[in-house]
């Protein structure tokens, strides 16, 4: 019933603490739940008044009912782990352990079927595809002259010989054993002419190659502006000069039994330069420049040899310019011992000179001195630069704990496209 305060001015709500004015004996939120419990026959809770549902064994609702199976199961627990577990315990975890399984097998059921089902409308939806869509050949075919074969292009190749640095000795006590004296750089030129004719002669079943250029990029003489080069080289520059002299002739002239037209193009380098500290001036006056001539002289009506001055000397292959030097003089900001700063920097310049004298621009630029054979892609202009001879040596361990591999290139030249292929040619 609805109670009244003391004074006996104003009822309270037979529920709750609410005051009611009416003549009913609840509030209206109490009598809303009291008609919904009437109506649907809904007990309320044993531990407080929140409906229950009918299907309730415990009368409790979800807190309580929550709180006192996880009571239950904490008794069941320490009567587990203190022996005393009974039989109703052990039912109630094995059911649990099994609601468990059984709620984890649901979900795995859930999700491999619905893969199964989107695989199968893949797999439906490509067969759809592919009924109404039969295969047809997308590529036009190979176009086959009839009669005789059409003739294929004559080529010609271009073989850059750099950084030799004869008569160096790298001493392999001091290098991790790695050696490199004047008998090892015969061995490795004569592996470097062996793989040129095994190239051509692979090649010669598919086209011609016309003309082969042995582009000498520099440092093929060790020199003595350093020291301890000049210390610890084999012979003294003379001597090595006129054997080396010997060596690139008769390497031009075994190559010339395989090609049928043979140039040799000599460039000086810096370490066989004459003065300490490099010059602008004369830059061709060091010993490669006699080095040059010497060849020239012995190879007379063998093959050709050209000894230019300049400074980045354009030779011409088919229709295209080639620009070869050998690459010192760049500012020394490298990553992975290349500038790559200053090469893009110099070739860009190269092309706005060129372009500004109304000389015909250079379609590839071949350097030598890096050690380490690159071929970098331009937009006019194709950068090459070529690796070395001589390989690693205690200067390279000392300053970069590096030693490139002894690498010589090889380029081969279409008429029409230009370079078709950059051969490697490891001498190790």
């Amino acid at each position: 019933m609805a109670r009244r305060d003391p004074k006996g001015r104003m009822k309270h709500c037979a529920d709750c603490p609410r005051h009611v004015k009416s003549k009913s004996t609840r509030c209206a939120r109490c009598s809303q739940k009291h008609m919904a419990a009437t109506r649907t026959k809904i007990r309320t809770c044993r531990r407080c008044s929140e409906p229950v549902t009918r299907f309730s064994k415990t009368g409790l609702c979800r807190r309580h009912a929550y709180d006192e199976d996880a009571i239950a199961k904490r008794r069941g627990a320490d009567r587990y782990t203190s022996g005393k577990e009974t039989a109703e315990d052990v039912l109630r975890r094995e059911n649990s352990a099994l609601r468990a399984e059984l709620g984890k097998s649901r979900d795995t059921l859930g999700r491999l079927s619905g893969r199964a089902t989107i695989e199968d409308r893949i797999a439906r939806d490509v067969l759809e595809f592919l009924e109404k869509n039969p295969y047809r050949p997308q590529l036009a075919a190979t176009p086959r002259p009839e009669g005789r074969a059409r003739k294929a292009s004559d080529h010609e190749m271009l073989a850059l010989v750099s950084d030799a640095h004869y008569p160096e000795v790298v001493d392999p006590d001091a290098a991790f054993g790695i050696a490199y004296g004047p008998e090892i750089f015969k061995t490795r030129m004569e592996r470097l002419r062996d793989a040129i004719v095994r190239y051509h002669d692979l090649r010669a079943r598919a086209y011609p190659t016309r003309k082969l250029t042995i582009a000498v990029l520099g440092d093929m003489l060790s020199g003595n502006i350093h020291e301890e080069l000049e210390i610890t080289n084999a012979a003294p520059m003379s001597e090595a000069l006129t054997k080396l002299a010997y060596i690139l002739t008769d390497f031009g002239t075994t190559l010339r039994e395989s090609f049928p037209d043979v140039e040799m193009v000599v460039l000086p380098g810096n370490h066989p330069r004459l003065t300490k500290n490099p010059r602008s001036k004369n830059k061709w006056d060091n010993f490669e420049h006699v080095l040059g001539h010497f060849v020239a002289g012995l190879a007379k009506g063998i093959f050709r040899t050209t000894v230019p001055k300049d400074i980045v000397y354009r030779h011409k292959v088919f229709g295209f310019t080639v620009g070869l030097t050998h690459g010192d003089g760049m500012k020394s900001n490298s990553f992975a011992g290349l500038p790559w700063y200053g090469m893009k920097q110099r070739q860009d310049a190269l092309q706005a000179l060129l372009k500004s004298l109304g000389l015909p621009q250079i379609d590839v630029l071949c350097y030598g001195h890096f050690h380490r054979l690159l071929y970098l892609e331009g937009e006019s202009c194709a950068l090459i630069v070529n690796g070395s001879i001589k390989g690693g040596d205690e200067f390279g361990i000392a300053t970069r704990y590096s030693s490139p591999a002894p690498v010589q290139g090889l380029l081969t030249f279409h008429p029409r496209h230009g370079i078709t292929d950059l051969s490697r040619i490891n001498l190790s």
